[in-house]
């Protein structure tokens, strides 16, 4: 058992936590991939622009990342177990309300709004809590639990389209609505990471008790084997020393009430300024930060793929299925990505950064390759998304184990938080963009071209970060020589 305890401090409960949060990812990811199918359907009932349906998928998508912050404020105010409830509730009122929509802008409260972040709340907790319930192999248990994301894409884009060709968007809501109830389930298995503690405020209690008593009971002793008038000395002394016995006790435990408070009042101060310091720790490290705005461009490019898609490959004369199959393409080698990064993340002899910018450009050069003429066919097409998928799991099982190498993972909570912020910005900001775009040329093909820079140009800016660790590596080198000097 020893091995297990080193590699999993949370026990073998920590394995049922990997599979709910795999679940968990399963299905909220899985729904959240269906929207570029779903879109076309909104299209041809609304008869809106491109642009503002796309704004449907924007809301859902950048909500269930960018409400990182929320959900890491909820989950230090309460359980992670109630955060995934309260997650679950919401999603789950968000898409039982979209079959009555009027209009577009009812399914960006709905879909977009209320389900997005209810997604947010039950992905977060799960993610982060998988995260802390491993140490040894933490990189491979994140990769693993990152996959479910994959494979949900993978089934529920053609669950969806099945669903909408059988009983109408609206009809196959209310389906995708009693499967993501599922999520309460998941939710229920998130319990904390146990943490043995020993009660030293009781044996100072009993500590102390048992001096004082037993001073009192030593001075009793005395007083008994007196001589003379024995009798009645005896019996009123050791009256007097068994009421000094009671209200020592009395003031004993008085005391250790009043240090109790002390000390709890003491110890909330001392959380309070710790995750004050945690904050300023993370908004203060420049690494971090430059991370914060690689996760916001290549979520800018990935978004754009996800949302337009399945409507974009229809230009090149793909029917809707076969566009579908196209997205289960990335998304199913998004899932064998998510394992492999995860597992090389672990080798020691592997440097997780430098495998992170790379995963970057190569996924930038896949998205630059569906905007070019030679590769618009279904085979091709096909081939270019399962190669896409396969580099993009890779960045995915490497988001958590990169994280806590920049901030360590007593930051994980509050680095996640943030970071899902910057990705909500960008998978916000990226699909409206495209969506005007394809507007205004009559085509996705330029929106694919800038969807490829913006990822490419996210692997350009995560190289500043070993530049700057080198320069802050050889500062130091030069002060402690200065130093030894003086």
């Amino acid at each position: 058992m020893a091995p297990v305890a080193a590699s999993n401090p949370g026990g073998s409960w920590g394995y049922v936590v990997g599979v709910a949060a795999f679940m968990i990812q399963f299905v909220t990811f899985g729904i959240a991939a269906s929207i570029g199918v779903y879109n076309i359907a909104f299209l041809e009932h609304f008869q809106s622009s491109v642009a503002a349906t796309s704004m449907i998928g924007a809301f859902n998508i950048g909500l269930l990342l960018g409400g990182g912050p929320l959900a890491s404020f909820l989950m230090r105010k309460m359980s992670y177990r109630k955060v995934s409830f309260l997650g679950s509730l919401l999603s789950s009122i968000g898409l039982l309300f979209c079959p009555f929509a009027p209009n577009i802008i009812y399914l960006d409260v709905f879909y977009g709004v209320v389900t997005g972040v209810g997604f947010c709340l039950v992905y977060v907790p799960s993610h982060t809590l998988s995260g802390l319930y491993f140490d040894k192999h933490r990189s491979l248990a994140t990769g693993i639990v990152t996959s479910g994301s994959g494979l949900g894409g993978v089934v529920f884009p053609y669950v969806s389209h099945f669903l909408i060709t059988e009983y109408g968007w609206n009809g196959s809501l209310f389906i995708i609505a009693a499967v993501n109830m599922n999520n309460f389930v998941f939710s229920a298995l998130l319990l904390p990471v146990p943490v043995s503690k020993k009660t030293k405020d009781t044996a100072q209690t009993d500590e102390l008790v048992v001096m004082l008593t037993g001073t009192t009971n030593e001075r009793t002793a005395q007083i008994s084997n007196q001589n003379g008038d024995a009798e009645n000395k005896s019996i009123f002394e050791t009256e007097s020393a068994s009421n000094t016995n009671e209200n020592l006790r009395t003031s004993a435990e008085q005391y250790q009430r009043e240090t109790t408070k002390t000390n709890v009042s003491l110890s909330c101060n001392c959380i309070t300024a710790e995750k004050e310091m945690k904050n300023c720790y993370v908004l203060c490290n420049i690494i971090f930060l430059i991370y914060c705005i690689n996760n916001i461009f290549w979520n800018m490019g990935l978004s754009m793929v996800f949302v337009l898609g399945p409507g974009y490959f229809t230009e090149f004369g793909l029917s809707i299925e076969e566009s579908t199959i196209c997205l289960m393409c990335f998304n199913a080698t998004i899932t064998v990505g998510g394992i492999v990064g995860g597992g090389v993340g672990n080798l020691h002899c592997i440097n997780r950064m430098v495998l992170y910018i790379m995963a970057n450009f190569i996924t930038g050069v896949f998205i630059l390759m569906l905007a070019m003429p030679f590769v618009h066919t279904f085979g091709a097409i096909c081939l270019d998304m399962l190669g896409m998928g396969l580099v993009f799991g890779i960045i995915l099982g490497l988001l958590v184990v990169v994280t806590v190498d920049i901030l360590g993972v007593q930051s994980l909570g509050d680095g996640m938080g943030y970071l899902l912020l910057a990705n909500g910005i960008g998978n916000t900001v990226g699909p409206p963009i495209g969506g005007w775009i394809k507007d205004l040329t009559g085509s996705c093909m330029l929106a694919f071209y800038l969807a490829g820079t913006v990822t490419v140009v996210a692997g350009g800016v995560m190289l500043i970060a070993p530049v700057w660790e080198c320069f802050l590596s050889k500062t130091k080198h030069q002060v402690e020589e200065s130093r030894s000097e003086e």
